[in-house]
């Protein structure tokens, strides 16, 4: 019964996706001429098929990304392919299902069809009538739709006698389900960085060093680089703004200048006004407040926060709201969502910037934008300049646009370099480049013209003194660490304990490898089960050296309900990718020996009409 149940689900997932698939194939414009893609064997591979399984992952994908897909983009993905694959291995798989004989009787058919919600009238019955209104308005007959579910049903014969019940080995299971639950007790302490002391280094450690390191203190690769730009805030002081249009863009942002009074409110939220005015008096009486009021509801204070708010936004209940004071709790009143009580938390005066404090702001902003058309303008004269051999002197000597030379790495950011188009377009650059006009993030122009390719050299000792000093002494601490953290996990593993080696220990039980201790260094839990009972290792971790201890190992209880949990999903997990292996092998093995054909022509038109 387990079996045929599941047999009907998977069933009635395949209609309701045929009937949707359906609907949205009614939308396609390509010819009524073309009806088939191709033919797997002794199955056609019809425009159907294709145009249903992609319609469906088209809905499936937009869904999972929460906006609409187009078909370009989904092609882009590779999804039209992935559909198409997914149809012949379907029609390869009815093919053999075909030639080994499998199929579904007349009554199993009906049954399922008598079963598609799809199909039923308002009082859930089976509608011959409903059915054949459904299948004629998808422009589908009975015989081929139950053709099609009778496909479906054998093909899921088939893939359930190759795969069905396959199970992994129950010992198998076992392991991995011991594994995961094992548990673990360590004491661990941490050796700071800041009590090992190093000697001062001498001149010449610090030149043997400098040498050793070479790549640490070479300059990139660089670049020179000559380069003409026009950004707004260049033209800004030049750009004439009239008091007119700086009066009509005050009036068009006049909600940012003037602001009437608003309050700081919490809104909670009852099912009745007695609920809500009991809780009323219970806040007024002293004996519960308006938090523990939340926290009775089995809200947090996020959830009942409206934020700043004016009275229109209140509704009914603005007035009463507004006449309160910073702390009142008002209500019951009534609102969209049902009786409700109000805290005010405080009040926001109103504000008023006038026209005259904001003509500052109002200006530069008027005058940037106005810019940004000047510059914009200036575009097609810049792109025939260059396109008549402009260089660089040519275009700050004949537009507005001013002249720099930069010597440009990576990590550079200042100047031109805080525009990451400049930082592409050096990136990219040749010597033997002309210059071309690029734009800008903030609305900009730019040309650049690439001097020299500077090759990596290490830099002078004199000009990297301190970072050499710095990563020496780094290096040594590090190096003195590790050697006093290898001293001291000697001691512990001789037998003294960790405050006779004179560190402050925590110990912490039944660790799984699953969990995470906020307090440790990264790889602490697999470094303690790596080891073996009574192993001690230290472990680099942040301003020190971790020193840990495995005190004891608990093995799980097979008898306990975790366990039991452990392994159905240990083995669940491993039913399904060996399902799956199986799946895909002989999938591709009944394909290798089947006949399969694809009209290209056919595909290039039913994909045109998703265009």
């Amino acid at each position: 019964m387990a079996t045929r149940k599941r047999g009907n689900v998977i069933l009635y997932v395949i209609l309701g996706l045929l009937i949707v698939g359906l609907m949205g194939f009614g939308g396609a414009s390509f010819s009524s001429r073309l009806t088939k893609i191709g033919a797997a064997g002794e199955k056609t591979i019809t425009v159907a098929d294709y145009t249903n399984a992609l319609q469906e992952q088209l809905q499936s994908l937009s869904a999972q990304i929460g906006t609409n897909v187009s078909f370009a983009q989904a092609q882009q993905f590779g999804l039209d392919q992935a559909v198409l694959g997914q149809v012949v291995t379907q029609r390869v798989l009815d093919n053999e299902a075909a030639r080994l004989g499998l199929s579904a009787p007349d009554e199993r058919v009906a049954e399922e069809v008598r079963a598609v919600p799809a199909f039923q009238d308002l009082s859930g019955s089976f509608s011959r009538e409903t059915y054949r209104d459904v299948l004629a308005r998808n422009s589908l007959g009975e015989e081929a739709f139950e053709q099609s579910l009778r496909e479906d049903m054998a093909r899921t014969l088939l893939q359930a006698a190759v795969y069905g019940g396959v199970a992994p080995p129950e010992t198998y299971g076992a392991n991995i389900a011991a594994w995961y639950l094992e548990r673990r007790t360590v004491t661990w302490a941490t050796l700071p960085a800041d009590g090992i002391e190093i000697p001062e280094p001498e001149e010449q450690q610090l030149l043997s060093w400098y040498e050793a390191h070479p790549d640490a203190y070479s300059w990139p690769e660089r670049r020179r680089i000559a380069y003409a730009w026009l950004t707004p805030d260049m033209l800004v002081d030049t750009v004439e703004v009239d008091e007119a249009s700086l009066q009509d863009l005050y009036q068009q942002r006049i909600g940012e200048f003037v602001q009437p009074e608003r309050r700081l409110v919490e809104r909670l939220v009852f099912p009745t006004e007695e609920a809500a005015a009991a809780a009323r008096a219970r806040i007024d009486e002293g004996s519960t407040s308006f938090d523990e009021e939340v926290d009775a509801r089995g809200l947090d204070l996020d959830d009942v926060d409206l934020g700043d708010v004016g009275e229109e936004q209140l509704g009914a209940a603005g007035p009463d709201v507004f006449a309160a004071a910073a702390g009142d709790v008002v209500g019951p009143l009534e609102t969209s969502l049902g009786p409700a009580l109000f805290r005010l938390n405080a009040v926001l005066a109103a504000q008023e910037t006038s026209f005259e404090d904001a003509l500052p702001d109002l200006r530069e902003e008027l005058a940037a934008a106005r810019a940004r058309r000047t510059i914009d303008q200036e575009r097609e004269r810049l792109n025939d300049l260059t396109a008549g051999g402009a260089g660089i002197d040519d275009l700050a000597a004949n537009t507005a646009m001013e002249a720099g030379e930069i010597t440009w790495y990576e990590g550079v950011t200042e100047g031109i370099a805080a525009y990451q188009s400049f930082r592409t377009a050096a990136a990219a650059a040749t010597v033997d480049a002309f210059p071309e006009i690029l734009e800008l993030e903030d609305g900009g122009l730019f040309a650049i013209d690439l001097i020299e390719v500077i090759e990596p050299e290490l830099r002078p000792y004199d000009e990297v003194a301190d970072q050499v000093l710095a990563d020496w002494q780094a290096d040594a601490q590090a190096g003195a660490l590790a050697e006093r953290a290898g001293v001291l996990a000697g001691q512990i593993v001789a037998g003294e304990s960790f405050e006779e080696a004179g560190l402050a220990p925590q110990t912490t039980a039944g660790l799984t490898r699953r969990d995470f201790l906020a307090d440790a260094p990264e790889g602490f839990v697999d470094l303690l089960f790596s080891l073996p009972l009574g192993g001690v290792e230290p472990l680099a971790a942040e301003g020190g050296v971790v020193i840990l201890r495995l005190d004891a190992i608990e093995a799980p209880n097979p008898d306990d309900e975790a366990f039991a949990a452990e392994l159905a999903s240990v083995t669940e997990r491993m039913q399904s990718a060996i399902a799956q292996d199986i799946s895909t092998i002989y999938n591709g093995a009944v394909q290798m020996r089947t006949d399969v054909t694809i009209d290209q022509s056919a595909i290039a038109s039913v994909n045109t009409s998703f265009q």
